[in-house]
């Protein structure tokens, strides 16, 4: 994934990382295994509301100077769904997560990538 994730990074594409999961330890994790990779990572540190709630991800474009029709937001779950939803983003349902591709459709999901590879050339045709 590290390097799918720098290839798209050297391509120009811009990175962003939205959770759930605690700051400080997705602060952490980021600058251990991605290095530089992301451009705003933001956990749950009590600043904006819990996804699908749209204000993190919002704030990410925002100070990424990225108008919200022009991201996508990539993720495995339901709340990832809402969350692209909710922000006004294009987003992709990745088939590696913990939900199935039925959950992520009856959550509303319409793209679907089954590995890194297909989500590399789904980010480059979108």
């Amino acid at each position: 994934m590290c390097e799918g994730l720098a290839r798209l990074k050297a391509q120009g594409y811009r990175l962003a990382v939205v959770t759930n999961k605690p700051q400080y330890a997705t602060h952490t994790l980021a600058e251990k295994f991605f290095a530089d990779l992301f451009e705003c990572v933001i956990g749950d540190d009590g600043t904006f509301p819990r996804k699908p709630d749209p204000a993190a991800a919002r704030y990410c474009a925002l100070k990424m100077r990225v108008p919200c029709d022009e991201c996508l937001f990539v993720g495995d779950g339901e709340t990832d769904v809402q969350t692209a939803r909710n922000a006004g983003m294009r987003g992709v349902a990745v088939l590696w997560g913990y939900r199935s591709q039925a959950q992520l459709s009856a959550a509303g999901a319409v793209d679907f990538v089954r590995d890194f590879a297909e989500l590399e050339n789904f980010v480059k045709n979108s």
